[in-house]
């Protein structure tokens, strides 16, 4: 809070200068020369008078809802997914979001942020964190904020128009409009221009492609459409001259360039409000014996040292099928082979929508099921003391103790 308050007193600084220098032009406007003395100004406080009269834009860095209640800012930038209370987002208007537990104030955070805050009339925009995260994967973030429910118009904005915008460049960069200027001012026809010639001459040698930039456009040219899960750049032009010399380009299946499928999250995303980014974990009920996998488009199986394709689309005409009983599967295959003799009245039945099954995956490390919150460390599994390295294990235990951690395990954690 003392900071807030040194923060607030130079705004109040700020906004009293501003008023006397507003008081001063108003006077020499109406011709009352008389009496007016020098021009109120004060160098240490120009740019907060700026910010006050929104000519200049404030990027402050939050991170919990006393943070938002200190600013009114025109961008508060958050890591990946961020704490999801709408009626105090409402406050401001661009965020950006991002992604996990590691820390108190990232706890309850969600994966549905960014659709949950646009719901809520709130502009998003997304940002890397360099170098936390590359700032190269930046499209990576648009693609997870799409795959979780925001739509996919704001999803490309958050990544463009929405971040300019909220820059206040949004007049040179960020859009491209038919029969209007774009980037750094190019028409879009003078852009499919420069990208045709690039296509034209791509066997020409790279040093002299800078004779076809026409207009200094500002553009990338991907590989499959930009919300698609491994979408790569096969070209980048900047001021028109491409960037890259010998672009290694996989031509890839067209039905890459369509706007990718996603499931439905509406349930998720519900929940994540009503217990304010904590959705309980555990079991809600207890399903019956019978589970019932449907449009099934691959099953892989473990066996003794590997694991197999057990059953593919490719095989048969038709989706598959598979029934789980009692945690092990009974059948797989066809609709026919399997549902004949089937008391679907007593089964849980679950479409996959194409997916595949495929044995758990698992992972290990020190940490893992011992750590609830990585940078808190009264929610770690401690220090093993080391009677070698520093102190060693506490009287208590005496001189000639040694600690060995064998294992352990964290129930009910979110980070496990």
């Amino acid at each position: 809070m003392d900071v807030y308050w040194k923060f607030r007193e130079a705004y109040k600084k700020a906004s009293d200068l501003k008023k006397k220098q507003d008081d001063y032009c108003s006077l020499a406007l109406a011709g009352k020369w008389k009496d007016l003395e020098d021009f109120p100004e004060d160098l240490q406080w120009e740019a907060l008078v700026d910010v006050v009269r929104g000519r200049v834009k404030v990027n402050a860095h939050c991170y919990e809802a006393v943070d938002l209640d200190a600013w009114d800012t025109s961008c508060c930038p958050l890591r990946n997914k961020q704490q999801v209370t709408p009626f105090i987002w409402e406050k401001q208007r661009n965020y950006n979001l991002g992604a996990v537990r590691y820390k108190r104030e990232a706890y309850r955070s969600s994966e549905f942020a960014p659709r949950i805050l646009a719901e809520h009339a709130i502009r998003v925009l997304l940002k890397s964190d360099h170098p936390v995260a590359n700032s190269r994967h930046l499209l990576y973030e648009a693609q997870q904020a799409y795959y979780y429910g925001l739509p996919e118009n704001l999803a490309i904005a958050s990544v463009t128009s929405t971040a300019a915008e909220v820059m206040g460049i949004d007049h040179r960069t960020g859009y491209i409009k038919k029969g209007e200027s774009f980037a750094t001012g190019v028409s879009v026809s003078a852009a499919d221009t420069i990208v045709q010639e690039w296509m034209l001459v791509s066997d020409i040698p790279f040093s002299g492609r800078e004779n076809f930039a026409h207009s200094p456009v500002d553009l990338v040219i991907w590989d499959s459409h930009p919300l698609a899960l491994g979408a790569t750049p096969s070209q980048v032009f900047i001021d028109g001259i491409p960037q890259l010399e010998s672009a290694h380009i996989v031509h890839k299946p067209a039905i890459f360039q369509d706007l990718p499928k996603v499931p439905n999250f509406d349930k998720e995303a519900a929940e994540a409000i009503e217990y304010e980014g904590l959705p309980p974990i555990a079991p809600q009920k207890r399903l019956p014996a019978t589970t019932v996998f449907t449009n099934i488009t691959s099953i892989y199986m473990p066996t003794d040292d590997s694991v197999e394709l057990n059953f593919s689309i490719d095989d048969v005409s038709g989706k598959g099928v598979a029934i789980v009983r009692d945690g092990l599967l009974v059948c797989s295959g066809v609709h026919a082979d399997c549902l004949s003799t089937l008391d679907a009245s007593a089964a849980t039945f679950f479409d996959l929508e194409g997916g595949s099954i495929a044995p758990g995956l698992t992972s290990f490390g020190s940490p893992l099921g011992l750590h609830h919150i990585q940078e808190e460390d009264s929610t770690n599994d401690g220090d093993v003391f080391d009677p070698f390295v520093g102190k060693g294990a506490p009287k208590i235990l005496g001189d000639s103790a040694i600690v060995r951690a064998v294992d352990g395990l964290r129930f009910g954690s979110r980070d496990a």
